[in-house]
């Protein structure tokens, strides 16, 4: 079993991370893709060590998708 790290960062220190990412100009945007694209991204953000709740903060996706992405 893997043991995931999270690091606690700042609101724009995660915003530029999933721009990073993802290649967005907007972290609402990824409401807007396919389903596929949408947990592919979710799964990045969260290995990058961003937390469920703030994903779901910054993405306005419910905190149950972000969860089993």
């Amino acid at each position: 079993m893997q043991v995931k790290t999270l690091v606690r960062q700042g609101t724009e220190e995660a915003k530029n991370k999933i721009y990073e990412l993802s290649g967005l100009t907007n972290a609402t945007e990824i409401q807007y893709l396919d389903k596929g694209s949408k947990k592919h991204y979710l799964k990045k953000f969260k290995d990058a060590g961003m937390s469920i709740r703030q994903i779901n903060r910054l993405t306005g996706i419910s905190k149950g998708i972000v969860e089993r992405s």
